[in-house]
């Protein structure tokens, strides 16, 4: 019995009725991105891999390693190698200095290593971003290294496959 009404209790008036239109969805149902812009590319981050950012590194550099090479980082006591994929695609030819270096570090521990990147991770809302395998605006030399491409705020937005393009990067 209902005590303001005086009306019996039907249990199916708790339950939640179908609705005809989409409903939005609440914080806890969106599916959150985060993303670097590297060289002048838009990369979203894998989601539910560990991700840091670094401002102002300190470097020690190593002889006879590639130009997109740009040193190791003590990272609370693990060496975390540091590569710069502007350099990595243009190949030999050298790219100019970097003025002020910011990095993004990708995994834990001994399994991590980081990319220089141009300005500090954003945000975003992938609940309802659409997604295809279309690389071709990315640059040929890391096609192979993208899992996905997402169009955010008409800008193309590429997954990178982490592990794949460290191991690339270590090989050469």
């Amino acid at each position: 019995m209902n005590k303001l009404t005086g009306a019996a209790f039907n249990p199916t008036d708790a339950m939640p009725q179908p609705v005809d239109t989409p409903m939005a969805s609440n914080r806890w149902d969106r599916q959150r991105g985060y993303g670097v812009i590297l060289g002048g590319i838009h990369i979203l981050l894998p989601i539910g891999v560990f991700c840091e950012f670094v401002s102002q590194p300190i470097l020690t550099t190593l002889p006879n390693s590639p130009n997109y090479f740009l040193g190791l980082m003590n990272l609370r006591g693990n060496l975390a190698p540091v590569y710069d994929i502007n350099r990595f695609i243009d190949g030999d030819r050298s790219a100019p200095a970097v003025q002020a270096r910011q990095v993004i570090i990708l995994g834990k521990g001994d399994d991590c290593a980081a990319l220089l990147c141009d300005a500090p991770p954003r945000t975003f809302d992938l609940t309802y971003v659409a997604f295809n395998k279309d690389f071709t605006a990315a640059p040929e030399s890391i096609q192979n290294l993208l899992t996905r491409r997402f169009m955010i705020d008409g800008v193309p937005w590429f997954e990178l496959d982490f592990r794949s393009t460290f191991k690339q990067l270590a090989a050469q």
